[in-house]
């Protein structure tokens, strides 16, 4: 079968009973033997009247899908769990066989909330992060239910499109004018996919006359590049490996970083901030984010990485916590997790609450309370540990304003 120009309706007559691929486009996911039917049919998993491309979804989802008997060209006949078709023998009512090519096998079912690829072949395109919603939703241009095929033509065919949200697993929302963001858990079964490298070579730009800046990426406007460059402090940097530039900076807002390092145009480097800048030899280029209310598009810092009592503008030292820099607690995952606030604020709220032994601050900016921190990890991000000293009294020190709404307290 060759495809004419434009022929994406059927590359078959439907009108021809027991013809490859009626009313359905061949994919390329299967090869097919027309007019035949299986001598072991009776092993095949008959799953009723639908159409074929109902049938070829459901084989899709099953990972021990091998084959498919469309029974009379009604029927949806599945070789699952080791069963082959047989010998191939010509049918008297139209039915048609089809087998699955290698690579040809969906990564979840079609009744996964939220899983990758829900009936719909995963070719590449779009790499998948399941039971996952963007943080930058309300940004994103919201098309309505449509299959993730669908969707994913959607996004395919507008030049700004980054990454799709499906909603729900039914709707399709596209990241045309932001990028998705942190990905947040998902409470009804909602999936992010985000475009290959290789389907955005053709929106590479090279913006403020870097050579090197924005390879293969799309200037989202997250971030301004220093090209040709690397960080003098790239020793504190979170190294993430190899990856593109999109994933990267996907991954430095997932961290809430201020800067990346695209080292040599190949791996991620995330850094709270750039110290100042170093002419590259191997192509890096470093990316800062936009100013949103935090040292994030500086090349200067205020604070040193992880340091203890971090500067802020009512800032002392207290007697009453041992400060550990740059690590982090090993039992995190218990803490009590009361957002972003000043070390202060954190260690009043400590002092008042009779089981909390411990305080993380947590990338020098939030506040985790834990009832006991006996082993500590390096930080990646900036944490700092203070422990409660139980025979500290307490000694004079500043004004400064609570967490839990009062105006201020002096020791």
């Amino acid at each position: 079968y060759y495809k004419q120009a434009g022929a994406a309706v059927s590359t078959s007559d439907p009108n021809l009973l027991g013809s490859c691929f009626p009313n359905t486009v061949d994919s390329g996911q299967y090869s097919c033997t027309a007019t035949h039917y299986c001598s072991n049919q009776a092993n095949g998993v008959n799953t009723g009247t639908k159409t074929l491309q109902s049938c070829i979804d459901e084989c899709n989802a099953d990972s021990s899908c091998v084959s498919i008997q469309y029974d009379c060209s009604t029927d949806c006949v599945l070789f699952t769990g080791g069963h082959a078709c047989g010998t191939e023998l010509t049918t008297v009512c139209g039915s048609s066989l089809y087998y699955k090519q290698a690579g040809a096998v969906s990564t979840t079912g079609p009744n996964v909330p939220g899983g990758c690829f829900p009936s719909t072949f995963d070719t590449g395109s779009y790499t998948c992060s399941a039971e996952k919603y963007c943080m930058n939703q309300a940004s994103a241009l919201q098309l309505g239910t449509m299959s993730l095929t669908q969707c994913m033509a959607e996004c395919d065919s507008r030049s700004g499109c980054t990454s799709l949200q499906y909603d729900c697993g039914t709707d399709c929302w596209l990241m045309v004018t932001d990028v998705c963001g942190t990905e947040l858990p998902t409470s009804c079964g909602s999936s992010v996919y985000y475009k290959a490298q290789s389907t955005q070579a053709a929106t590479t730009t090279v913006p403020q006359g870097g050579l090197n800046c924005f390879p293969n990426a799309i200037e989202n406007g997250l971030f301004h590049c220093q090209p040709e460059s690397y960080c003098s402090n790239q020793a504190d940097a979170l190294q993430l490996g190899t990856m593109s530039l999109d994933a990267c900076m996907r991954q430095c807002l997932s961290y809430d970083c201020g800067a990346v390092q695209y080292d040599c145009n190949t791996d991620c480097w995330l850094l709270r901030t750039c110290d100042s800048y170093v002419t590259t030899s191997c192509g890096s280029s470093v990316y800062l984010r936009d100013s949103q209310g935090w040292p994030a598009a500086t090349t200067t810092t205020t604070t040193i990485f992880g340091e203890c009592f971090p500067t802020t503008a009512m800032s002392y030292d207290f007697a009453d916590f041992l400060c550990q820099p740059a690590v982090y607690c090993g039992n995190q995952a218990y803490a009590g997790m009361f957002g972003a606030m000043t070390i202060h604020q954190c260690a009043e709220m400590c002092r008042h609450n009779s089981t909390c032994q411990a305080i993380q601050y947590d990338c020098n900016s939030d506040c985790y309370l834990l009832d006991s921190c006996t082993t500590q990890i390096t930080s990646v991000c900036g944490s700092s540990v203070y422990l409660k000293i139980s025979s500290a009294t307490s000694v004079p020190g500043g004004t400064y304003l609570l967490a839990d709404g009062h105006t201020s307290i002096t020791y």
